[in-house]
């Protein structure tokens, strides 16, 4: 993509209520809620919607945006649920918390879909300790279609300002696009009446951030580039804070640079912390060179920045054993050191196997320990002498607490499980192989009569084939499996009660995984799971309904080929992927290789332009072509 410089010519507003909200009716039991594994991600971030910080009472306090609005909860230092109370959303998107020391911030957000400078973006809102609303600062226009899009949003205070480090999707572009900036911004506390687009250290996409305030009074940030630079880059700013004026860089440090083409969303990279020591800062996250092999999994690695440095590279090495790791957590316990924590996957799920490591001033580490516990996207914090954070699963809380002795869990009062909603019964269909709307003057003809006549496909009722109607994950899955996975699919027994896709989506999802179901497994999707198959569950359940994209169907083709040794044997990949570059964009690798090699074996082809359409939804008549093609290529190999 093309680097676009932010305007700094930013229409700025200040609006001020002293409006105070008042507690909700304190619940009995603590909120339920799911911010299991939230912290990971594969390509981009998002906004942390679970925070914990020690309150004026020496106990803790709970802030978790959940469904709309924002629970507030206090507990006693043996996590005992004290009080509680909810705080309204004042605009559509949730941005992010910060505890300060004397004030509590909220910052929220609206999109700007007409890109005009009047529309308030970003709103800060100021609380007291005791949660009284006490004001606002808005920041409008500012170049943003989107605020934190495809980012997180973090703060940090320094002699009386707040700086707040974020991302937006911008206005468009000479090409027509909005392109994805991190965004830094200033608030005075007091006044509530400057919110200042600071303009500097621009990087673009800016998948995460993280930022900080030294002891000496110094700005360092952490960003995940893609494009301008290409790397995860850590910035220290030339202008003591407390009184932001404008600010140059002192320090531009390459943390881990990324192969691959500029604006390549893929880097192999997600990113776990930042944070200072007495001689320097730290960093965490996870990477593998996006490049390399898809069998290897992300190791975890830390980079020390020493405060002198002003340009270069980090020292990085790796901290984890050789396996697939989820992005970290970090957390200071002081200028001396602190921890890296993060889960494992298994099976290509995440596990509550949690490992840690301790590390001291200079970067160095001691021996890596293990434990059982998850992550969530609670910022673990030191407290009481330990490293205490939460996670949820579907439930209340579950307290874990870190120190010399190990990792202790402390469930909350009042867990709870969801009620599971209603499945949809299979469809009506009929077994006919003569179709109505399928005459033999229909170009899917050939295809849908045979997949109909070896039973691999059939109709709606009424003598109906529906040819053009979208196919379902379940219903594709329904046409491969019986095919291609009929040994495990007699093997596996489906649940009682049980939709009608169950043994089809989780045989294929098991054995002939999607692109979007392996995304979903691995790097995080809808559902969390002590029990590693529980994320698996969630996954299919949430996409067996949903329309299945060609890229996904192609994936699933690819991985039939890889089931019988046939993927790594198809003659003339590079040439197809050369012929189908334009069509190929930025894909997640497992597309970037499915496609090439289902186009090169005559899997697919494109439509009468050529174009392969990767992100359309796929018909049920495609869908005939599809496995029809498969049968041939297989049975004749």
């Amino acid at each position: 993509m093309k680097k676009r410089i932010l305007s700094l010519s930013l229409a700025l507003a200040m609006a001020l209520s002293l409006v105070t909200i008042p507690a909700a009716a304190a619940e009995t039991v603590p909120a339920v809620s799911n911010n299991i594994n939230a912290q990971h991600y594969f390509t981009s971030s998002e906004t942390v919607k679970s925070h914990l910080f020690e309150n004026q009472t020496g106990g803790l306090t709970r802030v978790e945006y959940i469904d709309g609005q924002i629970v507030i909860e206090d507990y006693s230092s043996d996590f005992q649920l004290q009080a509680s109370r909810t705080i309204p959303m004042e605009l559509s998107l949730w941005g992010g918390f910060f505890a300060g020391e004397n004030y509590n911030f909220f910052v929220f957000g609206q999109n700007n879909p007409n890109e005009s400078d009047s529309v308030e973006v970003i709103r800060v809102v100021k609380y007291s300790k005791d949660w009284k609303r006490l004001g606002q600062a808005s920041l409008y226009g500012a170049n943003t279609y989107i605020p934190f899009d495809a980012g997180s949003l973090r703060m940090a205070e320094y002699g009386g300002e707040l700086y707040i480090r974020t991302s937006h999707e911008m206005y468009a572009s000479d090409d027509g696009l909005h392109h994805q900036a991190n965004l830094t911004l200033c608030v005075n506390q007091e006044r509530m009446a400057d919110v200042t687009d600071t303009g500097v250290s621009y990087v673009s996409h800016s998948f995460n951030q993280f930022v900080l305030v030294d002891t000496g009074g110094y700005l360092v940030a952490l960003d995940q580039g893609d494009a301008y630079p290409r790397a995860a880059i850590l910035r220290k700013y030339n202008t003591k804070m407390g009184n932001w004026t404008s600010a140059g860089l002192t320090a531009d440090i390459t943390i881990q640079s990324f192969p691959g083409k500029i604006g390549n969303n893929i880097t192999g990279a997600s990113l776990g912390g930042l944070a200072e020591t007495n001689s320097g800062y730290v960093v965490a996250y996870n990477y593998i060179d996006s490049s390399s092999s898809t069998d290897k999994g992300r190791n975890v690695y830390i980079g020390y920045v020493p405060k002198e440095s002003v340009q270069g590279t980090a020292v990085v090495r790796s901290i984890s054993p050789d396996e697939s790791t989820s992005t970290p957590q970090m957390v200071s316990t002081g200028l001396n050191g602190g921890y890296i924590l993060w889960n494992t996957f298994q099976g290509g799920l995440l596990n509550d196997t949690l490992y840690y490591i301790r590390y001291d001033s200079t970067g160095n580490t001691d021996s890596l320990q293990s434990a059982t516990a998850s992550l969530s996207d609670c910022q673990p914090i030191y407290y009481n002498g330990k490293v205490v954070w939460y996670t949820t699963n579907h439930s209340a809380p579950t307290f874990y607490t870190l120190d010399s002795g190990g990792v202790t869990a402390i469930p909350a009062e009042g867990t709870t499980q969801p009620t599971q909603p209603e499945q949809p019964t299979q469809p009506e269909q009929s077994g006919s192989t003569a179709f109505v709307d399928v005459p033999t003057t229909h170009w899917a003809y050939p295809y849908v009569s045979r997949a109909a006549e070896n039973g691999w496909v059939k109709g709606v009722g009424n003598n109906q084939f529906a040819p053009n109607d979208t196919l379902t994950f379940a219903e594709f899955y329904t046409m491969v499996v019986p095919v291609f996975a009929s040994d495990e699919l007699a093997a596996y027994q489906a649940p009682a009660g049980s939709p009608w896709w169950q043994s089809y989506m989780y045989v294929g999802g098991k054995n002939l995984p999607s692109e979007t179901i392996s995304f979903d497994t691995f790097y995080g999707g809808p559902g969390p799971a002590p029990n590693p198959d529980k994320r698996f569950q969630d996954s299919i359940d949430k996409r067996a309904t949903e329309a299945i994209p060609r890229s996904d169907a192609i994936t699933i083709m690819w991985r039939v080929l890889e089931k019988y040794g046939l993927d790594e044997q198809v003659p003339g990949v590079e040439e197809a992927r050369a012929k189908i570059e334009a069509d190929l964009g930025i894909l997640p690798l497992i597309v970037d290789t499915s496609v090439p090699v289902c186009y090169a074996a005559g899997l697919i082809s494109g439509d009468q332009n050529g174009n392969l359409n990767l992100d359309n939804t796929l018909t049920r008549a495609e869908g005939c072509v599809m496995l029809c093609n498969l049968v041939d290529y297989v049975t004749s190999h």
